[in-house]
């Protein structure tokens, strides 16, 4: 199944009688608001299922939902649901693009919006440590593949999608697909550590 018809199955808004349609319109209006601000996959599915959920908290259609309700079904998140700051992020971050967007609402809520990220400190490893964890790994091919997106320094889906053909050993670079904001092509430096690993496997016949 495309993925985009999945999107519009899997994330619709509720029905309400008379409103089914105008629910329906919505979200495939939202939907293809999502794709053309160029929002990668995985965003437009947060975003779609934020708003699914203030519709169900609301128990109200979409284009009837007030400022006040989004403030209440905020608060409701942040004080009762214990939300992270980085869910409570993406939660509202999908709500306002819908009040922004694809039902605008010049509403005074979305102005003096501010969630604070978190300041927690990373756990980082000492490359001693990342050596252990992945000599840890029994399959050639797995290690090689965790070898290679640590020494890039990859995303995961950056690594997810890179093949073979995109080492191109004589410039020492690997073009990455995928990147952040799904820009394609983005080209990530191949260090002598993850070629070397390469050679000594010797899998450049097969997949990883």
């Amino acid at each position: 199944m495309p993925q985009a018809e999945w999107i519009s199955r899997r994330f619709f808004f509720p029905p309400f009688g008379k409103d089914t349609l105008m629910s329906i319109t919505l979200r495939q209006r939202m939907h293809q608001d999502l794709q053309l601000a160029g929002l990668a996959e995985g965003t437009q599915k947060m975003y779609l299922r934020a708003v699914r959920q203030l519709v169900t908290h609301a128990n109200k259609p979409p284009g009837r939902i007030t400022e006040s309700d989004v403030r209440d079904y905020l608060l409701y998140l942040k004080n009762e649901r214990r939300y992270s700051p980085s869910s409570l992020k993406i939660a509202a971050s999908g709500i306002v693009f819908f009040f922004t967007h694809t039902v605008p609402r010049d509403w005074v809520l979305f102005k003096n919006l501010h969630i604070p990220r978190p300041q927690s400190l990373p756990d980082v490893l000492s490359i001693a440590e990342v050596r252990r964890l992945i000599d840890a790994v029994r399959t050639p091919h797995n290690k090689t593949f965790f070898w290679t997106v640590y020494s890039l320094g990859l995303r995961l889906q950056e690594g997810l999608h890179l093949q073979i053909g995109d080492i191109d050993s004589a410039r020492m670079v690997v073009h990455v697909h995928r990147g952040k904001g799904a820009k394609p092509d983005l080209a990530a430096t191949w260090r002598k550590s993850g070629s070397a690993w390469l050679h000594r496997c010797d899998l450049t016949d097969s997949p990883w």
